[in-house]
């Protein structure tokens, strides 16, 4: 309630310097380390690929929340940020190759996945993110609230999620994953 009070006060300061867009990121930024830091704990091959997953996830979110043009004076931004785009592009590519070789053990290890903690987080992360969505298209006030602050909010909790999917154990070995180092 007093986050709608304080937005119809003055939304101005949020629209300045995109303070939830940051927030979103910096959670983003911390899902990625913490799954990044899960897969070098990782023992086996299913919980590196989906781990490695997240990462790739949370880090194309993480682009799409920040606006790299707006990050100050430098001509180029513009370009760098179309190669960062590229650069991550051609990495879901290779990860989806990666994947393909691993399929049956993806499908073999889909119900450890769904309904471990992980995916549970990681689900409820994008029903929230895609429950945003209409917000983003509205412009008058919705119910006394503003639809920017409904969808930024819903974005934010997504993230939570996604950041918590990290803190998740490890999934158990799959009979096709004999790869235990």
């Amino acid at each position: 309630m007093s986050c709608s009070l304080l937005w119809k006060q003055d939304n101005t300061v949020v629209l300045e310097n995109h303070l939830i867009e940051w927030m979103q990121a910096a959670v983003l930024a911390l899902a990625a380390i913490l799954s990044a830091i899960r897969v070098r704990m990782a023992r086996t091959t299913l919980d590196r690929l989906v781990r490695f997953a997240m990462i790739l996830f949370a880090i194309s979110l993480m682009l799409r929340e920040i606006d790299i043009d707006d990050l100050g004076d430098i001509r180029y931004w513009h370009a760098i940020e179309l190669g960062i785009r590229l650069s991550l592009t051609a990495v879901w590519v290779g990860f989806g190759l990666v994947s393909w070789k691993h399929r049956t053990l993806l499908f073999r290890g889909a119900p450890h996945i769904i309904l471990s903690g992980f995916g549970v987080f990681t689900a409820l992360g994008c029903l929230l993110y895609a429950s945003s969505w209409p917000f983003d298209k509205f412009e008058p006030v919705i119910a006394g609230l503003h639809p920017m602050l409904v969808e930024e909010t819903l974005q934010l909790n997504a993230t939570i999620m996604f950041a918590l999917s990290a803190f998740t154990r490890s999934f158990r070995p799959v009979a096709a994953d004999t790869d235990l180092r």
